[in-house]
């Protein structure tokens, strides 16, 4: 996926182009909010979205502290005791790269290393079995590590 063309993949293939995401509180229904999700601005009339994309927005509930709470940011034991089960669980690269950033903040060096690896061939292995979707987000995550491009090389 690409932000306004801010990707190669979107070359590729424009309909990845996400163009932007708006959240708003809902005017007709109280306690609810509105998502909208433009995406592939360079279509015309004749333009086909693909199918190999799909868009999805993932909502988790946050709970705001109440007054005179301070933000929870910075809770690293918090964030890696919510992550390492996901990450365990689940063949989603996201979930180890993610656990990976928050060892390391936490100054967990080892632990983050071998998830970092771990991260590095779920991406792989996706990247394999669906090139169009995931080469580039291998990519990503591997620039972002300061790994090589390929677990194979």
């Amino acid at each position: 996926m690409g932000d306004h063309f801010s990707s190669p993949r979107v070359f590729d293939d424009p309909a990845a182009d996400i163009a932007d995401v708006y959240v708003f509180p809902s005017p007709e229904r109280p306690g609810h909010i509105v998502l909208v999700l433009t995406v592939f601005p360079s279509a015309t009339v004749t333009s086909l979205f693909s199918d190999a994309i799909t868009y999805r927005f993932r909502i988790r509930p946050v709970t705001v502290p109440g007054p005179g709470a301070g933000p929870a940011l910075g809770n690293h034991e918090a964030a890696i005791g919510r992550l390492r089960p996901l990450a365990s669980s689940s063949d989603d690269p996201g979930h180890a790269a993610r656990l990976a950033c928050a060892l390391s903040a936490a100054g967990q060096p080892r632990e983050a290393g071998q998830w970092r690896v771990t991260a590095a061939a779920r991406y792989d292995e996706l990247a394999v079995r669906h090139p169009e979707a995931f080469a580039g987000l291998a990519a990503d995550f591997r620039r972002q590590a300061g790994q090589p491009q390929s677990a194979s090389k």
